[in-house]
């Protein structure tokens, strides 16, 4: 196969890559906790995430994800248990995979428009030892819970991630489309405002309590990402 990458037919998008902008990129041998854990150290200040105006530095990002996997650490939550992420796009969403990517779990992902049957079946088949939602979603866990009962919710509050005024608001609008804004009560329900503010959560240093999974499996997230 002669020509450049550049050159390659099937590769016409290069041209519409910007100047400085390499055809193509190492995938580094790391696991992804430690991939975005060299971020953390390199520029803790600059920002990771983005959510309506509200911003999260990567050591802010991190230090709840270390604060998360912590908590479910203490519930008994190590390497090779499941834990399945119920939640919309959000930030909770990406501190909770690298939560459990830091214990060396599994993340299961949930999609959210998942409910009934649909949530059983998916629920049933992982067995997760935990859950991640927000409390808008927890009726759909509480509907199901006769037939798969994850032994731990972790629950945030979906106004919790908005900035400033907008966070006043979030309610009444969620409320508008007829869900809830209830938080829970049950026994098995963690609380994500307990567990980010209480004083003396221990967080993880960022390395995986084990090896952390294959290193292909993370590699081809890299890829993904």
């Amino acid at each position: 196969m002669g020509g450049s990458l550049q050159s390659t037919p099937e590769r016409v998008w290069l041209k519409k890559y910007g100047q400085g902008v390499p055809p193509t990129i190492e995938i580094p041998n790391l696991l992804l906790p430690d991939l975005i854990e060299a971020s953390v150290r390199r520029y803790p200040d600059r920002i990771a995430l983005v959510y309506y105006g509200a911003t999260w530095t990567y050591r802010r990002f991190w230090e709840a994800s270390g604060r998360l996997a912590a908590a479910l650490a203490r519930d008994g939550i190590g390497p090779g248990d499941r834990v399945a992420i119920y939640l919309p796009n959000g930030p909770l969403y990406p501190i909770a995979v690298f939560a459990v990517l830091r214990l060396g779990a599994i993340v299961v992902q949930v999609s959210p428009l998942y409910l009934g049957q649909d949530l059983t079946r998916i629920l049933r088949d992982s067995e997760p030892k935990a859950l991640i939602t927000l409390e808008i979603l927890y009726p759909n866990v509480a509907q199901v819970r006769s037939e798969y009962a994850p032994p731990i919710v972790v629950v945030g509050r979906l106004r919790e991630f908005y900035p400033f005024p907008k966070s006043l608001f979030v309610n009444s609008v969620v409320q508008r489309q007829k869900m809830s804004t209830a938080f829970p009560r049950d026994p098995w329900v963690r609380s994500w405002h307990d567990i980010l503010r209480a004083p003396g959560t221990p967080t993880l240093d960022g390395r995986p309590r084990h090896d952390g999974g294959d290193p292909a499996v993370h590699r081809r997230d890299h890829r993904a990402a």
